[in-house]
């Protein structure tokens, strides 16, 4: 029998942003990663024009995410949204 393989819940997000960013066939390509840091939320733009969201339940799974874009994305490929602020007038 095969080797048992225990996996950490980082080897799990890593393998769902890669699930995100590349297609089963290979067809699609992440183009840009939108970072919303406000709304915890990270957009995926596809060369293709389609666009998947992942939103993150907490700031940990949110950090986790943004580090796995970090490592596998170009910097130029991942921008941060603009900030919400309000004021009150």
């Amino acid at each position: 029998m095969g080797a048992q393989v225990s996996h950490s819940l980082d080897d799990f997000y890593t393998y769902a942003i890669i699930t995100n960013m590349y297609s089963h066939e290979m067809d699609d390509f992440v183009y840009e990663v939108v970072v919303d840091i406000c709304a915890r939320t990270f957009k995926l733009k596809s060369d293709k024009g389609d666009n998947k969201i992942i939103v993150c339940e907490d700031i940990d799974e949110f950090m986790r995410v943004l580090e796995v874009c970090d490592q596998m994305l170009m910097p130029e490929m991942i921008v941060y949204a603009d900030l919400a602020l309000t004021s009150d007038k």
